[in-house]
This record gives C-alpha cells, structure tokens and sequence, in this order.
C-alpha cells in the first residue's frame, strides 16, 4: 500500500543500533507483513511456505471497496449479491492463510462514484452507513477473517477527503465513519477486530497528535472519541528504533511508541485532572442512591444485556498496532528525499522495530512493508527482505529471529 509520498522527517542515522529495551514485556507483538497477494515467480508459487518460514503470525493486505461495488447493490449486507465483484486474490490470501495458521488484517478504503456523488474514490461516502454495509457485508463474505482496518492513512490526506491541513473537518468526518464501520463489524461477528485512526507520521495537512486531538463525534463537552478496538499507525521514519529518543514536533514514528501511547490515553480516557474529577464526583454518590441502584440491577438478572448495563463502564487506552514500517536499503527510491541505509544497516533496523514493540505491552504488531524490492531501476523501492529475483537479504534472517 506504500506510495510515493512526502514525509518530512529527521533522516540522521542513530550511531547506536540497538536500544536498551524495557523488560519483563507481556506477550509478544504479532509479526506481521506486507507481502504479494497473489502468485510471484519468486515465491515459487505461493508466498505463505515462505512466510511461515520467517514466523509471520499476520499477513496484511486491501480489498477495494469501489473495485468490489462498481454498481450499488440493492442488498448492501448480502455478500452474494450480484452488485460485488469479489477478488480472486482475497479469496486466494484468506483460504492459504487459514491453510498456514497465519491470521489476516484487510484494509478497506475507496468510496465507489454511486456512493459519493461521483467524486474521487478519496472522497467521504455521502452516507457512511453505505460503507457500514459494506463491511458488514465483507465480514460475512469472509468470516475467518477478524481483523478489519478501516480506510488508511487518512489524515495524509491523498487518501481520505475531505482532509483540510490543520483543520479537525477530515478527523470529524473519519470519526463518523469510523464509528458507523465500527457499529457493522460488531454487529457482524462481535470477534471482530476494528481497527481505526491508520494515521500516518506525516508533516501534513493533518499530524497525528492534532488527529487523535480532533477525531471526535459531538460537540463540546459531550464529544467523544469514535469506537475501535485498536489504533493503527504507520510510524515511518528517519531514525534507527529507539525509545529513547524523545519525539521531534508533531511527527510520531516508531521510537515515540511511548508518545502516542500518551496521546491515546489523553483522548480516550481523559488527562489527569479530569480522571481525578470524576471520581471525585462518583465518591460523592450518597448510599442510598448506590443502593437503590443495585436494587434494580438485581431485579434484571434474568437479562444478559441488562447485567452489561448495570456494570460500570470504563474507557480504556486503545492499543497500537503499527501496521507499515520499513526504510529502504542499498539506494534511496523516487521518495523520502533518497533516504536509504545499507543492506546490513537494514536488517538492524527490523531486529530494532521488533525489539522494541516487544518491549511495551501497548503494541498489538509491527507489519513490514514488505516482503519483497521493486524491480532493480533507476528510483525503484528496495524495502524488501527478500531482492526482486528472489536472493535473501540480510534483514530476512534478522525478522526471521524476530520474535
């Protein structure tokens, strides 16, 4: 899914190459990857042998929403009807992955001209329930699958409109369709994973922390934070993984891990002052009011939902999952200003990323984009493990050892 782009960021090489990572971590982060989606000469046929060779847990790739629905389906959330295009691919990539113990995440973004007055596939559905249907009807086409990200790279701004630099118009207008997206999932399977925000390190139009500030669903006071089980990223950047560096501006790469964390907590549960408050105001609830409220959850026992109801409900810190991270080797490419490292510099670089997201217990995965290089040209993309005629490079050992 990497493009060409612009991204404004320190691009001095660490002299140190591999941090003094926090331990005692919990579980270890998926190792996911970007990869081919269909049959490539240099996998031999199928790339999943190769990718349980390197110990991928998740394979990541994107279904076209306007690719799938040319047409408007007169049964949005019936995945058999006539209106869907589905891809081959997919169904190729969920049936080898499942065949391999290798778990999937679909990316899905590309508003189709019927469902935005004809605009550009960027531009916001009229109606975001049109694309809730559609991932209620994409989860029952494909019901192996939980884990659903919902459009990418959205406050870059070439992929999601409206998206007015410094402006929270495009976080207002992704917070609803999130949470619509959010609503059909559930309603899909409640297994579902949705994963929102997939904001990108950028400078510009929108920066993550200003993103995270301003994705929101109301106005004032009773504004919210739109729902999601994760929060994915894409943390790009010019600077060997370290966490301790300390962020530079408003940009959010891999080494300010920590940073987002924070940013995530201030939107979603609150900062400091106002969590103080607010159990101060709960403390302050009389006994009888408390105990006049479990009078009448134990008249509703009877009822799963209503138990739910009764139980207190508390925000929680979404966790990261950093969805594309890579940095070129051997020459720079036709992007980031010809930032590049050496093929050896590369493959500390994944042993680094791996490291450290292993190293916090707020980071779900780390997926590399990607498996493979760009054919050998003149500008051409080398951010593979593997060179385009199929030779392994040093970096495919270092995420094979990953953990």
């Amino acid at each position: 899914m990497l493009t060409a782009r612009r991204l404004l960021l320190p691009f001095a090489l660490a002299g140190a190459l591999l941090a003094a990572f926090v331990s005692g971590a919990s579980a270890a982060a998926d190792k996911s990857i970007w990869g081919p989606t269909s049959n490539v000469p240099r996998c031999g046929g199928s790339c999943f042998p190769l990718y349980a060779q390197l110990g991928v847990d998740n394979v990541q790739f994107q279904i076209p929403w306007d690719a799938v629905a040319p047409g408007r389906p007169a049964n949005p959330r019936d995945p058999s009807d006539p209106a869907y295009r589905w891809p081959a691919y997919a169904d190729y990539m969920v049936q080898q992955a499942a065949q391999h113990g290798i778990s999937v995440t679909v990316l899905v973004q590309g508003t189709p001209p019927w469902a935005n007055g004809g605009k550009a596939r960027a531009w916001i559905p009229d109606n975001v329930q049109d694309y809730a249907n559609f991932m209620f009807a994409i989860s029952h086409r494909y019901p192996t699958v939980r884990r659903w990200m919902i459009w990418g790279e959205v406050n870059y701004g070439a992929n999601f409109q409206p998206m007015p630099a410094h402006s929270p118009v495009g976080p207002r207008a992704y917070a609803l369709l999130l949470d619509a997206a959010y609503a059909a999932l559930k309603a899909a399977n409640p297994n579902n994973i949705v994963i929102g925000g997939n904001t990108l390190n950028v400078d510009g139009p929108v920066s993550l922390p200003e993103f995270i500030r301003w994705a929101r669903i109301g106005r004032g006071k009773k504004a919210h934070p739109p729902r999601l089980d994760w929060w994915g990223h894409n943390p790009f950047e010019g600077r060997i993984p370290n966490l301790g560096y300390g962020a530079v501006g408003s940009n959010i790469g891999l080494s300010d891990a920590d940073t987002m964390h924070k940013l995530l907590k201030s939107a979603y549960v609150g900062k400091k002052k106002k969590r103080k408050k607010r159990a101060r105001r709960a403390a302050q609830v009389s006994k009888s009011a408390a105990h006049v409220a479990r009078k009448k959850c134990k008249k509703r026992r009877a009822s799963a939902s209503a138990k739910k109801k009764c139980k207190k409900r508390r925000r929680s810190t979404p966790p990261i999952w950093f969805s594309e991270y890579t940095v070129l080797s051997g020459h720079g490419a036709h992007f980031w200003g010809g930032f590049h490292v050496s093929d050896q510099e590369q493959a500390a670089w994944v042993s680094a990323a791996y490291g450290l997201v292993n190293s916090v217990k707020y980071v779900r995965g780390l997926g590399w984009y990607r498996l493979d290089d760009e054919p050998e040209a003149a500008g051409s993309a080398n951010w593979g493990l593997i060179r385009y005629t199929g030779e392994h490079k040093p970096s495919f050992a270092a995420f094979q050892a990953a953990p």
